[in-house]
C-alpha cells in the first residue's frame, strides 16, 4: 500500500493553435526517459480518441510515470492530455511542406510524493536516522523534475506562438 506524503497542486498547460504533435508526443517520452520517469509501454493508462461531426478528433491520453528514490519514497507524475478539436493541417515553412496538427490542447500535470505503508522499523530507521535529511532533498528532486517538465511544455508551445 502506498501513501501520498506530498504533493503539487494541478497544473493546466494549454495552447490553442498548430502542433507538430507526432514530434511533441515523442520528445515528451525522450524527456521523460532522459530523467528517469518513463520505464516502458506500461505507463500509457488512457487512450480514447473520438471523431467529430467536423472529421476534427478529440483525444484524450493519460500517462502514469513513477521515479523510485530510495527503498520507500517516489514519485508519482501523472500527466492527462486533452486534445479538442484536432486536424492535420498542411503549412509551409521555407519552401518544406510540414504536416501540423491544429486545435485546442492542453496538458495537466499532477504530481504527488509517496511512501510504501509500511509501518515497520526498517523504513523508520531509514528515514528518521540514516536518511534524515535526504527525504527532503528527495521531495524537493521529485518537485524539481515537475516543475522543469512544465517549463519545457510551455517553451515547446511558445515555439508555435
Amino acid at each position: 500500500m502506498k501513501k501520498v506524503i506530498d504533493k503539487l497542486p494541478e497544473i493546466k498547460i494549454r495552447h490553442v493553435g498548430t502542433l507538430e504533435l507526432d514530434e511533441f508526443y515523442r520528445w515528451m517520452k525522450r524527456w521523460l526517459k532522459f530523467k528517469g520517469w518513463w520505464k516502458g509501454e506500461t505507463n500509457e493508462m488512457l487512450y480514447d480518441e473520438k471523431i467529430n461531426p467536423n472529421d476534427s478528433k478529440n483525444i484524450t491520453i493519460r500517462w502514469e510515470v513513477t521515479k523510485k528514490q530510495t527503498p520507500f519514497l517516489f514519485g508519482r507524475i501523472n500527466i492527462l492530455y486533452m486534445l479538442i478539436g484536432i486536424s492535420r493541417k498542411k503549412v509551409n515553412i521555407d519552401g518544406h511542406e510540414i504536416k501540423l496538427y491544429d486545435g485546442d490542447f492542453e496538458i495537466r500535470i499532477n504530481t504527488t510524493v509517496e511512501r510504501t505503508d509500511d509501518e515497520g522499523n526498517i523504513r523508520k530507521i531509514f528515514e528518521e536516522t540514516i536518511n534524515k535529511e535526504g527525504t527532503q532533498l528527495y521531495i524537493d528532486d521529485i518537485f524539481d523534475d515537475a516543475s522543469d517538465l512544465v517549463n519545457e511544455i510551455k517553451a515547446v508551445f511558445n515555439q508555435y506562438a
